[in-house]
């Protein structure tokens, strides 16, 4: 069985997250233009989540920043987490293996 994904678009956030142990990882979202209009003649954007960590996560924070372009290797992920009603919901993310700067703001 093959769990991989490829991504292209723009980082619309990078937040940094720490557990308690120190463990340091990024969450990324990335904006996915779709490549095809809507019934309005407009393009619609996808918003996916991405965990980054590790080295991955230090070399990002140094090299990418908001509005890049970005190719994102990596897998599907499911996730189950609580939110503050206490219903469990499920959470789908891209756990990232590569990223790749494919144009940069220069900001």
């Amino acid at each position: 069985m093959l769990n991989q994904i490829v991504l292209v678009g723009k980082i619309d956030s990078i937040e940094v997250s720490e557990k308690d142990d120190g463990f340091k990882f990024l969450n990324l979202v990335l904006r996915v233009d779709r490549p095809y209009k809507n019934k309005n003649g407009e393009y619609e954007i996808d918003y996916i989540g991405c965990f980054v960590s590790g080295n991955i996560s230090n070399a990002t924070l140094e090299y990418c920043k908001k509005d890049d372009i970005v190719g994102i290797k990596g897998r599907v992920q499911n996730r189950k987490c609580d939110d503050a009603t206490l219903e469990i919901k499920y959470l789908l993310e891209v756990v990232v293996d590569k990223i790749t700067v494919l144009s940069s703001t220069g900001k």
